[in-house]
């Protein structure tokens, strides 16, 4: 994988069932953005429960 991180960090995957948002914070000046990757029966099993993974942005500069 080559390119900076800021690079990798600002590019938007071509992935279905990927949203985006971002969540405004009082600490940074640019609200923290966030990815949540649905499984592909996330729409029509409606009452299943779905494991969840966090992952962590880990670039630094966050204290």
């Amino acid at each position: 994988m080559t390119g900076s991180a800021s690079q990798m960090a600002t590019t938007n995957p071509d992935v279905p069932r990927l949203l985006q948002g971002a969540v405004p914070t009082k600490r940074y000046a640019e609200p923290m953005r966030f990815n949540v990757y649905l499984p592909p029966s996330y729409q029509t099993e409606e009452t299943r429960r779905y494991p969840v993974v966090y992952w962590l942005h880990g670039s630094g500069g966050f204290t």
